[in-house]
C-alpha cells in the first residue's frame, strides 16, 4: 500500500479534503479505481480519470463513465437493494455471513 500527505492540497470534495485512487495488481493485469471521495472535481470530469480502468491482454478498457460520481450513491443504492430484498424475500448481494 502507498500513502501520500499533501496537508496544503485542496482537493474540491462534498466530504473531506482527500482523494483515493485504487490500483490493484494481479497476474494478467491491472485495475484502477479513480476519485473515490473527491469524485466531481475538475480530474474527474476529464477523461484522463475515468471512474475504472481496466488494463488486460494488452488492452485498456474503462467502465462507469456514465456512473454518478458520488460517495452517497453507494450507500443510497445498497440500502435500496437491501430493502427490495426484504420485500421481494430473496438474498441480498452481500449477506451478513459475507
Amino acid at each position: 500500500m502507498q500513502f501520500t500527505l499533501a496537508p496544503n492540497l485542496y482537493y474540491p470534495s462534498n466530504y473531506y479534503n482527500c482523494d483515493e485512487f485504487i490500483e490493484i495488481s494481479g497476474t494478467k493485469g491491472m485495475m484502477w479505481i479513480n476519485q473515490c471521495t473527491s469524485g466531481g472535481n475538475l480530474i474527474s470530469k476529464s477523461p484522463q480519470y475515468p471512474p475504472i480502468v481496466v488494463y488486460r491482454d494488452g488492452k485498456v478498457n474503462v467502465y462507469g463513465e456514465d456512473l454518478p460520481r458520488d460517495w452517497r450513491y453507494s450507500f443510497i443504492n445498497s440500502t435500496e437493494h437491501f430493502i427490495n430484498a426484504i420485500i421481494k424475500g430473496t438474498d441480498p448481494i452481500y449477506t451478513g455471513e459475507q
